[in-house]
């Protein structure tokens, strides 16, 4: 299973704004002119991403989003020393992982969360916060995600119609 979320990718930080489920929904009409971002009856979003992000739009605008694929999460189940046990199938397609819910445990792999469990780190140590005190094993469930690479995207009016058309990454500085 895969839900696809987009954003401008200049927004893409630790915590993301709201996504939205194409490009051209970030679109805004302001009675003929565009803004980039939230609309005031948008329920999803506050009035503090639209205070923040919402930017003037003007044809022939290059805009940089970034879809992000979220995928199955699965449950697994880490001891100390990093062995672990899935309780499911870790998908393979994955550039992004975290203990449900923690940015602060975000690795770009299954691999490297293993790896930062098994060896510890002097900066943040995952290991030190998953295992508190005598605690030896814990299940925990992970998130899993594929995030694209910045996918340029042309403004335009087609036909009296507001939309993104996506181009060429060649072609985004011309």
């Amino acid at each position: 299973m895969s839900d696809r979320e987009w954003y401008p990718a200049e927004w893409i930080d630790e915590t993301c704004p709201t996504a939205k489920p194409t490009p051209d929904a970030f679109i805004v009409d302001c009675g003929g002119a565009y803004l980039l971002g939230y609309a005031l009856d948008d329920g999803d979003s506050d009035d503090d991403e639209r205070d923040s992000l919402n930017a003037p739009l003007a044809a022939g605008d290059i805009v940089y989003f970034m879809c992000c694929d979220r995928l199955d999460d699965v449950a697994v189940t880490f001891n100390k020393s990093g062995n672990h046990v899935v309780h499911g199938t870790i998908p393979a397609e994955h550039n992004w992982v975290r203990i449900y819910g923690d940015q602060d445990t975000l690795q770009e792999s299954f691999d490297e969360m293993v790896k930062a469990i098994a060896e510890g780190d002097d900066f943040f140590d995952l290991r030190d916060m998953l295992f508190p005190g005598d605690v030896e094993s814990e299940r925990v469930t992970l998130q899993f995600a594929r995030w694209s690479d910045r996918i340029p995207h042309r403004f335009i009016i087609e036909n009296g119609k507001p939309k993104f058309e996506q181009i060429q990454p060649s072609t985004a500085n011309n």
